[in-house]
């Protein structure tokens, strides 16, 4: 598997968007948002995308 900047992202922008959704919500969380949520992987190389 290689490293996708693109992918790891979009991944992390899904995170944010489910935490978001879920305090926003004040919602339970799912096993699929537990799952989204894990991928982050923080914007230590958000030059990348700059």
């Amino acid at each position: 598997m290689s490293y996708n900047k693109r992918q790891v992202f979009e991944d992390n922008l899904e995170a944010i968007r489910t935490y978001y959704d879920i305090t926003g919500n004040e919602r339970e969380k799912t096993k699929e948002d537990i799952e989204k949520i894990s991928k982050y992987k923080g914007f230590g190389g958000l030059k990348v995308v700059l």
